[in-house]
């Protein structure tokens, strides 16, 4: 079952001879083709798919936080009672029947070559971004980018051969969706599992460059808030082998079940402020090469009708914070965080306002990425934001670089 669907996903069709039992007891062989293409979606409590689908497929995570998980509890005591009612079934009904009015679709994307642009730029300071899997992701965040178009087929433009135009804002959606987990697929990017794992060994009195601590599956699962010991496992060898932790040979016993113990490489705020890349191109690069190439405005095709104009701060690479990086890459001005959130409710100035009352500023990078920069420490003093500011920028990273590329103030 599992080489079909590889099949299927690859290639878009089933092309193969199959041997048939007869009642005389010899075999026919016929010849069986079935066209595709399809779409496979996979959900899975534990990290037990087969890595070879895993290379066909474009990956998104859940958020096991605990925050997401009180927020579930939340939702389901106090949230609406009411029932999901027909009218709005119908709603989403209608819109299906809708889509298949002019199915299948042909989409065009006229900024595929400054995704490619911004591609080979990305990979000169990312070479790790190059990998053999890309031959397929890319073809997974493409068909996304066109998927949104299709989504908002009635708010896009045709060409003169009928096909629906994608827009900036298109890419963004397909970036925002699978750049963060597609990343930790190619080991450029740590993800919030890994972390939590280390959390969980802080908690149990591990120090970076300290003793190693013992720890057992059974502790890690309870720590983490899972279930499964195999999924504990399982992140456990992941963290030892993004290079977070580091398993203590010396300590180790002989038999299967000896307890093992571990020591922290890296600490779990280096690890969610440490820059790091995705391996898509940030739409704003994407924007800047297909600028380039026409030499003029974009025509509104990331909603705003023209170039982007505003002066940026010093670069910082990634989703969803970077190290503080005070003077002198400074920019002159700053966000006044309580003005923004007057005129904008949204959460997202919120969350730059709270920072904004620690003395801490979060700025949008050119290439789209979010950097937390400290106004206040020196380099001999670092300051980090609470922990609770961290974990909620993280959580809501997309939406605020799309607030920040949309309506901040900078």
């Amino acid at each position: 079952m599992a080489a079909m669907l590889r099949t299927l996903l690859s290639e878009g069709r089933i092309d193969r001879e199959v041997a048939i039992t007869q009642r005389d007891g010899v075999p026919k062989t016929i010849h069986v083709r079935r066209n595709g293409p399809v779409a496979l979606l996979l959900t899975s409590a534990r990290e037990n798919v087969d890595q070879e689908m895993l290379t066909r497929l474009m990956r998104s995570d859940a958020d096991e936080s605990r925050g997401q998980t009180l927020a579930v509890v939340k939702r389901t005591l106090v949230g609406t009672p009411d029932p999901v009612g027909k009218t709005e079934v119908e709603q989403w009904l209608n819109l299906q029947r809708w889509l298949e009015l002019d199915a299948p679709y042909d989409v065009a994307v006229p900024f595929a070559a400054a995704i490619y642009d911004a591609y080979k730029e990305l990979i000169n300071s990312l070479p790790s971004a190059l990998q053999v899997r890309m031959r397929r992701d890319i073809t997974g965040l493409l068909a996304a980018v066109k998927a949104s178009a299709v989504l908002r087929k009635a708010q896009r433009q045709t060409d003169d051969r009928g096909r629906i135009v994608a827009e900036f804002a298109d890419y963004r959606c397909g970036w925002n969706a699978f750049n963060q987990s597609v990343s930790s697929l190619y080991g450029v990017r740590t993800r919030a599992e890994v972390v939590a794992v280390v959390q969980a060994a802080e908690t149990l009195g591990a120090v970076k460059g300290g003793e190693s601590v013992k720890i057992t599956v059974a502790t890690l699962r309870k720590e983490l808030g899972i279930n499964s010991n195999e999924v504990a496992a399982n992140r456990l060898r992941e963290a030892v082998e993004s290079g977070a932790l580091k398993e203590d040979d010396s300590k180790r016993g002989m038999g299967r079940g000896s307890p093992r113990f571990f020591e922290i490489l890296k600490t779990s705020h280096e690890l969610q402020t440490t820059p790091t890349l995705g391996v898509f191109p940030a739409p704003s690069a994407v924007k800047k090469c297909f600028e380039g190439r026409e030499g003029s405005k974009d025509g509104g095709q990331d909603g705003r009708g023209g170039q982007d104009k505003r002066d940026y701060p010093s670069s910082c690479p990634s989703y969803p914070s970077c190290p503080q990086d005070p003077d002198p890459s400074l920019p002159p001005k700053s966000f006044s965080a309580p003005e923004i959130a007057g005129r904008n409710g949204s959460i997202a100035a919120r969350i730059v306002t709270d920072f904004d009352k620690f003395g801490f500023r979060i700025a949008l990078a050119p290439d789209g990425s979010l950097a937390i920069q400290d106004l206040a420490a020196s380099r001999q003093r670092p300051r980090s934001p609470p922990p609770q500011l961290i974990a909620e920028l993280g959580e809501h990273a997309d939406e605020i670089g799309r607030w920040l590329e949309e309506g901040g103030t900078i």
